[in-house]
């Protein structure tokens, strides 16, 4: 993970309020800056991760909107990014003032100070013209009567307020309970969302009915907390359920079923079967992901989890980041179960814990410890400090302190002390290689270390002269056999 220094950071930004309240599409920010490094130069040309947050206060923890990591492309330090166009604004952001950019490179503190956002004369005046007409229209809860449309719910009357003429694209209509009679099960609640019109067209509108003690939805549509700025996005909102604060399920002119937000706040869940269980900004934007809880997370590959802690991202398919803090998986399939700033680039690779530990090529795994870095195929470093098995180290294991392991299909224990057994009943081997020729030796209470052979009792001289005692004496009793067999 790269880190940088942040000097300077001078942008400017161009907020259009008009865009707030008609426009076609969502509102967003063009934001300009130059990102330097600690002393003050350009940073390198790259594509870097960069949160954006718009807070309430020019130094509080008043977070009202973020986008979450997202790469943005820097040349000559120069970056320019849409603000609200992959993560839109709450439509109650610019309500009211005054509001403050803050930003983050990833692995960095937040940068200070904020920047506070400042309208043109242009935007004040259009926000102005464009909100008059509708409070000249509904103020005080006033509905021409040609605006009334009367529907008959369970044998109850109910008059709903609607507007007439065309639709804003993407545009949530919510229908208040004007009257309704009778009690009891059966009642009609509240009216919510839909594509309706002046015309008998109830399509997509969803009756809340009362029946014993149980509240529910009469029909499979979507369900939303209230008076809390959620969104339910895209043409599938019928299945979405949005029970956080400030909140969007679903995307603009998408059909993705079946998403879920069970709370927390700022939260987003944008592709089809994605969940957010809670905690606070974050994100579940592929196929089938899934965010537990905690803070800033992201589950961006398809069935991919985030339990919880903060910061963590799981990039890629059927990864999972079990929680602690600055994780990264860009690895299919790829596990890191928790700890602090750990990184897994290789397909089916593993992080247990600990802190700045690597994973860099398939299905190599590295425990826990400090600064670790398995990038060996199936290679693997049970823990400790600043240890690495290079890319030629495959299939290896290494045990080791600021140890490093280059040999293919290698056992290697690089420690002080290596024992055999318990403490009481095992032993201890050297930590170093004897001399040529040494031997392993124990003392009897656990502790084995290099020695010189033990010299032979045997007298080799005297063997030497024996042997030479018999061979003359062979040789005289040879002569003297000769001797007699001559007389004969």
């Amino acid at each position: 993970m790269r880190r940088w220094g942040i000097s300077v950071l001078v942008a400017v930004a161009a907020l259009s309020l008009a865009s707030q309240i008609a426009a076609l599409t969502p509102p967003r920010i063009n934001y300009q800056g130059r990102l330097t490094d600690a002393v003050g130069a350009p940073v390198t040309d790259d594509t870097y991760n960069i949160k954006f947050v718009i807070y309430g206060s020019e130094s509080g923890d008043d977070s009202l909107w973020y986008s979450g990591f997202q790469p943005v492309v820097v040349e000559g330090g120069l970056f320019s990014v849409m603000l609200g166009a992959a993560a839109p604004f709450p439509d109650d952001l610019f309500t009211d003032f005054p509001r403050y950019l803050g930003m983050t490179l990833d692995g960095s503190a937040e940068m200070s100070p904020r920047i506070e956002l400042t309208s043109t004369a242009f935007s004040l005046q259009a926000l102005r013209a464009d909100s008059t007409g509708y409070a000249e229209t509904i103020a005080n809860n006033s509905v021409d009567s040609d605006k009334i449309v009367d529907r008959s719910v369970s044998g109850n009357d109910l008059a709903l307020a609607t507007l007439e003429g065309p639709h804003l694209q993407d545009e949530t209509i919510t229908f208040s309970k004007i009257g309704v009679n009778g009690a009891g099960d059966g009642q009609v609640m509240k009216m919510f969302g839909g594509n309706w019109n002046a015309a008998d067209d109830e399509t997509g509108v969803s009756y809340w009915v009362l029946t014993g003690d149980v509240l529910y939805t009469d029909s499979a549509y979507g369900v939303a907390r209230g008076g809390v700025s959620n969104d339910l996005r895209g043409d599938s909102a019928m299945t979405h359920v949005n029970l956080g604060t400030g909140c969007n399920t679903g995307s603009f002119g998408q059909a993705y079923p079946g998403i879920t937000i069970s709370g927390g706040r700022a939260n987003l869940a944008s592709a089809s079967y994605t969940v957010v269980a809670g905690g606070r900004n974050n994100n579940a934007t592929d196929y089938g992901a899934t965010v537990g809880g905690g803070a800033s997370n992201t589950a961006a590959g398809s069935y991919s989890v985030v339990g919880g802690g903060t910061v963590n991202v799981a990039g890629s398919t059927r990864s999972t980041v079990g929680g602690g803090e600055s994780n990264l998986i860009n690895g299919w399939y790829a596990t890191i179960a928790g700890g602090r700033s750990n990184t897994v680039n290789g397909e089916s690779g593993f992080v247990g814990g600990g802190e700045s530990n690597t994973v860099n090529f398939g299905h190599a795994m590295v425990g826990a410890g400090y600064g670790n870095s398995a990038e060996g195929q199936y290679s693997a470093i049970l823990g400790g400090f600043n240890n690495t098995i290079t890319s030629s180290g495959h299939y290896s294991y290494l045990f080791g302190i600021q140890s490093q392991l280059t040999e293919d299909s290698t056992f290697m224990v690089d420690m002080p002390y290596i024992r055999f057994g318990d403490e009481v009943d095992g032993y201890v081997f050297p930590a170093s290689d004897g001399e040529a020729g040494y031997v392993l030796t124990t003392d009897g209470n656990g502790q084995v270390s290099w020695a010189s052979p033990a010299k032979s009792s045997l007298d080799v001289d005297a063997l030497v002269r024996e042997n030479q005692e018999l061979r003359s004496l062979l040789e005289q009793l040879e002569e003297r056999i000769a001797q007699l067999e001559e007389r004969q």
